[in-house]
């Protein structure tokens, strides 16, 4: 069985690679674009040819993944050639990978240690491939389809006057003033004729922080109204139940806009007019922010924010699924109110809504344009905590609606069932991926030094995998820079961020998991003064410790050795360790910047 396997491990990694080269390709070459069906057929017929005479089972693997391509390519007609290709070889090597781990345990020569090894990785790898295979695909969707059939801009005129009421719900809790007055602002330039605000100050204790925030709602006349509410339960989403009660009652659409975000005057005018469907009932626009560009820290912050928009979210979008984030969206008021409301037990309230809405037939929609933009965190905590946030809301979201996702009576379509389920599933998968991959591959390389064992795959085969896994960030970037326009280095800076995140994702699905009640933390917006730099490093030694353990594990096993399978271990080992370093380089570059920031201030004070 080994050798056989071998060869089809071999042949699908070539033509996954050749694949890719035409995927890749077909972005600059028209030529490529007009022969793609032709040079994916060779793209299969190389290593099946090269395969038939050795090893007739590895090449008739081949030629059922042309078959399986072509059933890809007539039931999702929207994907070109070299996409239901792409699609069905990485089907195929997961397969296999499926196929071979059992295999590598259950051999008579495999000792027992490796046996236990191989067996947690075949249950790891069944549990977290497929939902990270669908998020990986709608990362890459962009590139694999040429046409969408659901627009993602304003398909209807803006409607400035004689359009239906709007309010403005801006709920705020312990925000600097000047921030929230800087949104009011904004919101009072709306070129529109029906909207009011309404201001929900929730259990701020200091007077200082909300008197003048009412003061001057006051001044900006009657179309604004400030409510201090103190005691009141449920976080955010308990300020916006609120709102919902004191909403007069001819409004029929809900804004929701967080403290520090500056709305673009035709906020409202672009999105209402879409709101002539009567089954929908939310529209998400577009995210953006301010005052990031001179600001190494908080520039990667920006781009890992931007890439999801034109990439995971269009692909939600398309399919029926794109969930509202809590600001710069509008809701039905009637629909909000017929699914009971905002959620008190849930950290994402914004996204949990949807999956409600969604259940009781109505739909969603998300407008890739700019109508507002917001602060990012400025010191890695606050970020860390934002994202911390957000992936304990998803899995608590799974935790209670999972059983209507996979009802049959309710008027969820299959995508949207399938992609809510993953929004929560998807957090917890990548939690034990993690949580598995780095201690197992580890004890594999040890295990492998002190007891060598022949693994069923050559060395070219090994090569070939590699290959084949470091061609997904070039994918990934050809999507990025295909949906959003991003280059090499804003890719790069984005995914920076995203790795310093990684640990504290691992711990959000797993509090979202099993805690009862989850904290829920605020962002902080307030300018802030920077801890000592080993001081900052506290609030990331997990982090610290994984990865010094990793590396430390790398060149112990690369002295010893370092050839074939153990190299290919360790350059694995080395990579999951060295995106733990993210996280602490993420705070000292962040302190260092605050550090500057604050000198430069005390000095402009000076002068």
């Amino acid at each position: 069985m080994g050798i056989w396997l071998d060869d089809v491990f071999t042949g699908l990694a070539i033509a996954f690679c050749l694949v890719v080269i035409v995927v890749l390709a077909r972005q600059w070459l028209p030529l490529v674009r007009r022969w793609d069906c032709a040079i994916c057929l060779l793209a299969y017929g190389v290593p099946a040819g090269s395969l038939l005479t050795s090893t007739p089972v590895a090449a008739a693997s081949l030629s059922v993944g042309y078959v399986m391509m072509t059933a890809v390519r007539r039931r999702w007609r929207y994907l070109h050639p070299p996409g239901a290709a792409l699609v069905t070889l990485a089907v195929l090597l997961s397969t296999a990978t499926l196929v071979w781990l059992p295999y590598v345990a259950l051999a008579p020569e495999t000792d027992p240690v490796t046996c236990v090894i191989a067996m947690i990785m075949a249950a790891g790898f069944l549990v977290a491939s497929p939902s990270l295979s669908i998020a990986q695909y709608l990362k890459l969707e962009a590139l694999l389809r040429d046409t969408w059939s659901r627009p993602c801009r304003a398909f209807v005129e803006p409607v400035h006057q004689s359009g239906p009421k709007v309010c403005v719900h801006l709920p705020c809790y312990a925000e600097p003033p000047d921030v929230v007055i800087a949104s009011l602002d904004a919101l009072s330039q709306l070129d529109y004729d029906s909207f009011e605000v309404i201001v929900i100050d929730n259990n701020t204790k200091d007077p200082a922080l909300w008197r003048p925030v009412e003061a001057h709602c006051r001044e900006l006349g009657d179309r604004f109204r400030f409510f201090h509410v103190d005691p009141l339960e449920g976080g955010k989403a308990g300020a916006l139940n609120f709102a919902l009660t004191v909403t007069s009652p001819d409004t029929e659409l809900i804004a929701l806009v967080d403290a520090d975000w500056q709305v673009r005057a035709d906020f409202l005018a672009r999105i209402v007019g879409h709101f002539i469907d009567p089954q929908l009932a939310a529209v998400q626009a577009q995210w953006d922010y301010r005052g990031w560009h001179d600001r190494r820290f908080l520039n990667r912050c920006y781009w890992d924010y931007r890439e999801h928009f034109s990439t995971m979210y269009r692909s939600m979008h398309e399919r029926g699924a794109m969930f509202t984030m809590g600001t710069m969206c509008v809701l039905r008021r009637s629909a909000v109110e017929e699914v009971g409301g905002w959620s008190t037990w849930c950290l994402t309230e914004d996204s949990e809504i949807i999956v409600r809405l969604h259940a009781a037939g109505y739909s969603s929609t998300l407008m890739l344009e700019d109508l507002g933009q917001g602060l990012i965190p400025e010191r890695f905590t606050d970020y860390a905590k934002q994202r911390h946030r957000w992936v304990v809301g998803p899995v608590q979201e799974l935790k209670r609606h999972w059983r209507p996702l996979l009802r049959r009576s309710t008027a969820f379509s299959p995508a949207q069932r399938l992609l809510h389920l993953n929004h929560g599933f998807g957090q917890i998968a990548g939690a034990i991926g993690t949580v598995l991959a780095l201690p197992v591959t580890m004890l594999a390389l040890i295990s492998q030094i002190a007891q060598p064992q022949v693994m069923p795959v050559s060395e070219n085969t090994t090569l070939a995998l590699a290959v084949g896994m470091g061609s997904m960030p070039l994918l990934r970037l050809a999507a990025a820079r295909a949906a959003a326009g991003m280059t090499v280095r804003q890719l790069a800076t984005g995914v920076l961020a995203s790795a310093s995140l990684h640990y504290t994702c691992v711990v959000a699905a797993f509090t979202g998991l099993f805690a009862s009640k989850p904290t829920w933390w605020r962002t902080n917006k307030f300018a802030t003064i920077p801890p000592t730099r080993l001081r900052a490093l506290r609030a990331v030694r997990a982090e610290l410790a994984i990865g010094l353990t990793g590396t430390t594990t790398v060149v112990a096993c690369l002295a010893i050795d370092h050839t074939g399978v153990l190299l290919f271990l360790e350059v694995t080992v080395l990579f999951w360790s060295a995106r733990f370093f993210a996280a602490p380089a993420a705070v000292l570059l962040a302190d260092r910047e605050l550090s500057q920031g604050s000198c430069q201030l005390a000095l402009n004070k000076r002068k």
